[in-house]
């Protein structure tokens, strides 16, 4: 069994997005302070329909069609820091206790900050200190009012930050309208 984890990935947009990757070869992001895994491109993992929905309701071009971009992703041993497994979180935990004692050695004061945006100050330091990491994973519970069916299951979605564009090959995307 080798080390590498591969991972399908699904991201919604509009079609001028898409378009505007074609042409300038590259993923573009606005920085926030409140992406919950930190800045990056966003991707569902596993799960067409998600990002359907998400490009039909939420895409930032909204005068273009949405559509849904596929591309897989093959990382190394320490490239994706998976918040769902152990291990992953326990890294995390461990920088952040010491990311908070060093901001109250400065006196930076963090304790009026929302959850997203200390997760997203939180894991843009995180892979800032630790290069090798090239994304960020896990699964949330659907945000919004999401549909429970009758088995009353909440709808979960795993989410993949890329934060390392430059990892994301262009020449195998792959197109779906939706």
């Amino acid at each position: 069994m080798g080390d590498e984890v591969n991972v399908l990935a699904f991201h919604g947009t509009g079609l001028s997005n898409y378009e505007s990757i074609i042409k300038t070869e590259k993923f573009s992001f606005n920085k926030r302070d409140d992406h919950w895994l930190g800045n990056g491109v966003y991707f569902f993992v596993d799960d067409f329909e998600r990002a359907k929905r998400w490009a039909e309701g939420n895409r930032p071009d909204k005068d273009t069609e949405p559509v849904v971009i596929e591309t897989e992703f093959e990382f190394e041993q320490g490239e994706l820091l998976d918040l769902d497994k152990s291990d992953g979180l326990k890294k995390l935990d461990e920088f952040a206790r010491d990311f908070i004692t060093e901001l109250k050695r400065k006196r930076v004061l963090i304790s009026n900050t929302d959850e997203h945006t200390f997760h997203c100050k939180l894991l843009d330091a995180f892979v800032f200190r630790n290069k090798k990491y090239k994304a960020v994973c896990r699964t949330m519970k659907s945000t919004g009012n999401p549909i429970i069916g009758a088995s009353r299951f909440v709808p979960l979605a795993k989410q993949l930050n890329i934060v390392d564009t430059n990892i994301i090959n262009i020449c195998e995307l792959k197109l779906h309208s939706v």
